[in-house]
């Protein structure tokens, strides 16, 4: 037996032979029916369930999909397309559905059981839900993370710890549930390990990104400015929905100019004893004023209309 699911009176074993159905109306006095239900690979290796349809993978590049409305009498209802090898499928409580690889290498979601949102590098061979469309996710290491599925193709890990080895042979996460606020989490001769979920606090990085280096950066609202090494202004704007940067405009400064201050559609660089007001008022920001001191400048703030 590689996996079990229970669906109100009724329990499916993921087998080496396919799915077994049995009846567990009388807990104490389970009996296995002879309903049959078909797979495109007889070893069965993961089994899950959301909005009454188990989900099935057995190896190979799809996953089978039933309908328990009727718990007794299981129906298969269709098949989706996932990568090759897809050993290990997981579904929450909105039907999102995760299928990862053997090797969890990839994880592809599918949206409503059949839609498929997006192919993701990360692995869940290992899953647990969490909250909203944050998850706890775990391979074939000794590291246990809780990411944000939100956004797709850019997702969030909120979290990440890794297991202390032991001298076994098997130090790797192969299960983990969730109930209430603790975690569980199955993890071979490391043993079980437990931990406390009721809030995961910050600080935590929500995302990065690899745009080149930057020197400097001032945030204001929802705006974020960056400079790089070249001397380049780069204008973002913070999408706080999708915890994301997305880019509105950029333009050349001197080089090694740093960003210091932002007031009144006006933003302050330096760059050695120079320092420049850009007026972001038109599209193509144009220098406003501009300002050479005696000795290169450490710090610089605007107030109001006054450097």
């Amino acid at each position: 037996v590689n996996d079990l699911e229970i669906v109100s009176s009724a329990l499916f074993a993921a087998t080496t032979t396919g799915i077994a159905h049995f009846d567990i109306g009388i807990a104490t006095a389970p009996f296995r029916t002879n309903i049959v239900l078909p797979t495109s690979a007889p070893n069965v290796t993961s089994l899950a369930t959301a909005k009454n349809k188990p989900y099935a993978a057995d190896g190979d590049a799809t996953v089978e999909i039933y309908s328990v409305t009727i718990p007794t009498l299981p129906q298969h209802i269709g098949t989706i397309e996932s990568a090759p090898r897809a050993t290990h499928v997981h579904a929450t409580s909105d039907d999102s559905v995760y299928v990862s690889d053997r090797f969890g290498q990839t994880t592809d979601l599918f949206a409503g059981g059949t839609t498929l949102l997006a192919r993701m590098p990360i692995v869940t061979t290992a899953f647990a839900a969490y909250s909203g469309q944050t998850h706890f996710v775990a391979g074939p290491n000794r590291t246990i993370r809780a990411v944000n599925f939100s956004t797709p193709s850019r997702i969030v890990q909120a979290y990440a710890a890794d297991l202390a080895t032991t001298a076994g042979t098997v130090n790797f996460i192969h299960a983990m549930a969730r109930v209430g606020n603790t975690l569980y989490v199955a993890a071979g001769d490391i043993g079980l390990a437990t931990l406390d979920v009721s809030a995961i606090g910050p600080p935590f990085l929500l995302a990065d990104y690899g745009g080149g280096a930057t020197t400097s950066v001032r945030v204001s609202a929802d705006k974020a400015w960056f400079s790089t090494v070249a001397g380049r202004i780069l204008q973002q704007r913070v999408d706080p929905t999708g915890i994301a940067l997305v880019e509105e405009r950029a333009w050349d400064a001197e080089a090694g100019s740093v960003v210091r201050d932002f007031r009144n559609n006006g933003l302050l660089t330096t760059s050695g004893s120079k320092a420049t007001v850009w007026s972001l008022v038109s599209t193509t920001p144009a220098q406003a004023t501009n300002v050479t001191f005696a000795a290169a400048i450490s710090n610089a703030v605007m107030n109001d209309a006054r450097l």
